[in-house]
């Protein structure tokens, strides 16, 4: 009797089956594991591949139905110590399971050698992805094993990079061509179940996964047959999939394929996936950390600059005063009216630099919305005599006209965005104003107006300080909303739209604050 190859060809563990002292068949593994050609092994004496000593001690363990025990098997010129497990078949043939006796070792040692990667010189963690990925692949080609990482966006799935041999062949050619390509999750069903539950998968059918994937890309120029062909020349038969979890959302998820892996691996792909998540983690905390830095060295700096620039400004506006009491029958130089403007403009700059920079200790309290619109929009006209407004239209309906906010801080903040809407409201355009109560509670301010949309690259720099696309801006308007709406424990945020440009402002409501257990806090 010869056991059918598909039952036990899968089996990451080598395994022999012998019958009348010979051996009549064995999977890849036990090829592998021996160094040899399987060709070679069928019909070889059984003996050939141990001592007498240990095949003595498999026949004993026959007559008590089977059993483990430990041998040593002959591979080539070092004999390989294994732990197996005798079991009897029909007749004369029974089977023989084996791992490595070391296997665990071999386990621990993979951990150690991935754990090393993590931290380089001096107990520094690493915090560059790009670094951790290029550091491990020659852990993955010394093993055997390829690896995918894949990046979940919004969008869908984005194969960020492959971990593979370029001798796999096809495998590697298909990890080349797919990198930097967005999957839909409607493709990829599979990562999506994991980004959904948090949780890995071991599959047993490594060629159907890739299959799986070249179909989903009817676009890929490899041939189906040609890539399962690939994978099955490799002997990869099982495949890992672990998350990579960052501020508790899935942002990554590994795939490790082997020849050799077995369940037992799956802690080293999850300690692999880990080190992804922390490496992402901590090269944010780092930026971080140093934006933080430069923006302490620069409050102090703007402080400094502030207080330096408002004497001298004081006695010019006394000055350009006293020049308008004496200029006869009331004739104003022009240069007089540049000059104050070129002074009231350096005392916004100030004000904002001082805003930006300097300590706040906001007076919170509940602040009605409406009230706080009328009063900026009043502030607005006055400030501008003479120039037309656009439309601005207001919606704060009741339940979303009370706030838990600094007045003072909240009427700066709304300013800066309404003063902003309205400069760059397209001709004929009109600015919204909007109050709406958000499912956790909270209330979300928006000011919208229609113009063009911002580019991409204005958009993630928009709240950057001194970052700015006019000519005469300071770049401090919206780094200073941040601050003053972030100072009453609010959030801040660009919103997408495609017809305009909208802002929100997220706070708290009285209610939440007396229902919350934690008085002052938002859960």
């Amino acid at each position: 009797m010869t056991p059918s190859p598909a039952v036990f060809e899968a089996f990451p563990t080598p395994v022999f089956a012998v019958a009348a002292d010979r051996v009549c068949w064995v999977n890849r593994a036990a090829a592998r594991l021996l160094k040899r050609e399987r060709s070679s092994l069928v019909l070889c004496p059984v003996s050939e591949l141990m001592s007498e000593d240990d095949l003595a001690a498999i026949r004993n363990r026959l007559v008590g139905g089977g059993g483990p025990l430990r041998l040593s098997l002959f591979a080539g010129a070092s004999p390989i110590t294994v732990d197996a497990q005798v079991t009897p078949a029909e007749d004369d043939v029974w089977l023989l399971t084996c791992s490595e006796a070391h296997y665990t070792s071999r386990v621990e040692s993979l951990i150690a050698r991935l754990s090393s990667l993590y931290v380089r010189g001096e107990g520094r963690a690493m915090v560059e992805l790009d670094v951790l990925i290029e550091m491990s692949r020659s852990v993955f080609e010394e093993l055997g094993w390829t690896g995918v990482i894949w990046e979940m966006k919004p969008e869908g799935a984005l194969f960020r990079t492959s971990i593979a041999d370029p001798s796999s062949g096809r495998v590697w050619a298909l990890g080349q061509w797919l990198e930097g390509r967005v999957l839909p999750y409607s493709r990829v069903s599979r990562l999506l179940r994991i980004m959904k539950t948090h949780r890995g998968a071991f599959l047993d059918d490594a060629v159907a996964a890739t299959v799986g994937l070249v179909r989903a890309v009817p676009e890929a120029p490899f041939a189906v047959d040609e890539i399962a062909e690939s994978i099955r020349a490799t002997g990869c038969a099982r495949v890992a999939w672990a998350p990579s979890i960052v501020r508790d959302e899935v942002a990554f998820i590994v795939g490790v394929t082997g020849p050799n892996l077995t369940e037992r691996d799956y802690a080293a792909v999850e300690l692999f996936a880990s080190q992804i998540s922390a490496t992402v983690q901590l090269g944010e905390l780092s930026s971080e950390m140093a934006r933080e830095q430069r923006l302490a060295a620069l409050g102090q700096m703007s402080t400094l600059l502030a207080h330096e620039i408002r004497n001298p400004l004081a006695v010019m506006f006394q000055a350009h005063r006293e020049v308008r009491k004496r200029a006869e029958n009331g004739a104003i130089d022009p240069l007089l009216e540049i000059l104050d403007d070129e002074a009231k403009r350096l005392e916004k700059l100030i004000d904002n630099l001082l805003h930006f920079a300097g300590p706040v200790q906001p007076k919170l309290q509940t602040v009605l919305l409406p009230q706080v619109v009328r009063w900026t929009l009043a502030g607005l006209s006055e400030a501008s005599p003479g120039q037309p407004m656009p439309g601005v239209h207001v919606d704060i309906p009741g339940a979303a006209s009370k706030v838990v906010a600094d007045p003072v801080l909240l009427r700066q903040a709304f300013a800066h965005l309404l003063s902003n809407a309205c400069a760059h409201v397209t001709q004929g355009g009109r600015v919204d104003v909007q109050a709406r109560i958000v499912p956790d509670g909270r209330v979300r301010l928006r000011v919208r107006n229609d113009s063009e949309p911002l580019s991409e690259e204005v958009a993630l720099r928009a709240f950057e300080p001194f970052f700015t696309t006019r000519a005469a801006g300071s770049g401090l308007g919206l780094a200073v909303v941040r601050r003053l709406v972030e100072d009453q424990a609010g959030t801040v945020t660009l919103d997408r739209d495609a017809q305009g440009v909208s802002f929100s402002i997220w706070l708290r409501t009285p209610s939440l604050l007396t229902s919350s257990p934690q008085s002052g806090y938002l859960r």
